[in-house]
């Protein structure tokens, strides 16, 4: 789990994940990523969700988490093959684990 997406989860939402600074400010990025065991129950933090109100996201089991989002990259990957598009080296943009959208760099 992107470190972002489970801060956001914890937040209920206040903390957002970071998008792509198109600036022309040039900036460094320092990716952190978190694993916690796959019994771990992530749920929205108590001093994040206001009294008398519902939490935005229901609690996940991390391990039913990171299955569903395996799944549905893979799900999306498998089914860019198979139209013919998003094949390794042809410059593509791929899904991240995260679901965000990155280019992919070409060496």
């Amino acid at each position: 789990m992107n470190s972002a997406d489970i801060l956001h989860r914890w937040s209920n939402g206040r903390v957002s994940t970071p998008q792509v600074n198109r600036a022309s400010v040039e900036r460094y990025s320092a990716p952190f990523f978190f694993d916690p065991h796959l019994d771990t129950v992530v749920a929205p933090l108590p001093s994040c969700t206001p009294a008398g109100t519902a939490p935005r996201f229901e609690p996940v089991r991390y391990g039913d988490y990171l299955m569903e989002r395996l799944t549905r990259n893979y799900r999306q990957h498998r089914e860019r093959a198979a139209a013919g598009s998003g094949a390794p080296g042809d410059g593509a943009e791929r899904s991240s684990p995260s679901g965000r959208v990155a280019q992919r760099s070409e060496r």
